[in-house]
């Protein structure tokens, strides 16, 4: 009903944006975080962007996962989770 009447704007598959499309840049963040999973955390340019530490060029959002798939390699580090923290309620 709220998807018919405008108030329910798909982002991602299985996350949605209540009462218009165009949420500020941390519901991006945040819409992409929550797409991939409890474990996503934002990365690369979106992280540094959060930060403030780069302007945001308008790319599509990096999302790392972390999980049983990743892959070990020497000289490698995996994220860990004291490697994770929160900036404006974005992972």
């Amino acid at each position: 009903m709220r998807a018919r009447n405008g108030r329910l704007h798909q982002l991602h598959r299985g996350v949605n944006a209540v009462g218009h499309g165009n949420p500020p840049l941390e519901g991006h963040f945040l819409a992409a975080v929550k797409a991939c999973g409890a474990q996503a955390v934002l990365s690369h340019v979106a992280a540094a962007a959060l930060w403030e530490l780069l302007p945001w060029d308008h790319r599509e959002p990096d999302v790392t996962v972390p999980g049983p798939a990743t892959r070990i390699h020497a000289g490698l580090r995996t994220l860990a989770p004291d490697d994770r923290t929160w900036r404006r309620g974005v992972r």
